[in-house]
């Protein structure tokens, strides 16, 4: 068995110490591990101590085990394992990949179902919500398309980290030695956006593993996504009353309705649909404060493309906190015709 409970480089005072396989099954489901059985290889050392930190949809978590085997099914996602003692192998489909300590870094994908084998060891696995990661990819410039998507249909692979002479293995280790020092305080690590900074450093991993550095500038252009936002941008405004749907969008751009989302928010905070939206409200707003050219919420609403009346004025004053006939009322009492208004509105007391 273990001995004690040891230091946690995650600074967490108390691990979980785990001693059968059923809690341990049970544990590393709740950890968003496909794993479907273990067992331990030695009768007389079964247990493992289990720390665990989420930070946002990021799950850090770091354990101490015994000589141990576990199986996982099928289910694509994206993990990363950093050994810090020990080593051991996984097996995927007949074929053994290898992994020791120190400075590897286990890339699994749980693509097809795995077989790992590891003596007594120490590591520390990252695993990111997978939609803050492709995020985090897509605000990169000229990034990889569907690199993610890609990335988890692959097998699992073991590398050093470094890419393009950057070590991101020694950045990981240094983002865990600061979560150490912030003793395991998830709301000041969310609070400084430890979640975001990591998922931004796996990203930039995952591209320049995939051929593209991120740090030459040269290459820092016009990506296909933000030609993408700025032709949809230019359609709409150019085709007023005909809103685009997400699978219009997509058949101009050529990009998915994921992709487009990514690249909006990372330029603007707000999905396409919304940009859209926006953009024919501020238009509504224009139209209500010149007073030279009269006409009717309703048929503002219908020459805008909105689906009726009622929905137009509810997303009207959730934009501007009042009703577009509050806006048109305002306009009368701030025109030429001001004292006109005052006299009307005197005969009517």
């Amino acid at each position: 068995m273990l001995a004690g409970p040891q230091p946690s480089l995650l600074g967490v005072a108390r691990p979980k110490i785990i001693g059968s396989g059923a809690d341990l099954i049970s544990e590393l489901q709740a950890l968003r591990r496909p794993v479907v059985d273990v067992k331990f290889k030695e009768a007389s050392r079964q247990s493992i101590q289990i720390v665990d930190l989420r930070v946002g949809g990021l799950v850090l978590t770091e354990a101490r085990t015994e000589p141990i085997v576990w199986y996982s099914k099928q289910e694509p996602n994206l993990s990363f394992v950093i050994p810090l003692s020990g080593n051991g192998s996984v097996v995927e489909r007949g074929q053994s990949v290898q992994w020791a300590a120190a400075h590897n870094i286990l890339q699994l994908t749980y693509a097809h179902s795995l077989e790992a084998h590891s003596n007594e060891s120490h590591f520390l696995e990252i695993t990111p919500q997978m939609e803050d990661l492709e995020r985090a990819v897509a605000a990169i410039p000229d990034a990889p398309e569907r690199l993610i998507e890609k990335l988890v249909s692959a097998w699992t692979e073991t590398h050093q980290g470094i890419f393009n002479n950057v070590d991101y293995y020694r950045h990981a280790r240094e983002l865990i030695s600061l979560i150490g020092l912030a003793r395991g305080n998830e709301k000041f690590l969310k609070r400084i956006g430890i979640d975001d900074v990591f998922n931004r450093l796996l990203a930039e991993m995952l591209v320049s593993k995939n051929g593209y550095d991120p740090n030459n500038k040269q290459s820092v252009k016009s990506t296909r996504s933000e030609r993408a936002v700025e032709l949809i941008c230019d359609h709409i405004a150019s085709n007023i009353g005909s809103p685009l749907t997400i699978p219009k969008m997509e058949e101009l751009s050529g990009l998915t309705g994921r992709s487009l989302n990514y690249a909006f928010q990372s330029r603007f905070n707000c999905s396409p649909q919304e940009w859209q939206r926006n953009y024919l409200l501020d238009q509504a707003n224009m139209r209500l404060k010149t007073p030279s050219v009269p006409t009717s919420i309703k048929k503002i609403a219908y020459e805008l493309g909105f689906s009726s009346s009622s929905s137009f004025s509810s997303y009207y004053k959730r934009r501007f906190g009042e009703l577009p006939s509050d806006t048109g009322r305002s306009v009368i009492l701030t025109s030429a015709n001001f004292g006109e208004a005052v006299s009307l509105i005197g005969s009517n007391r």
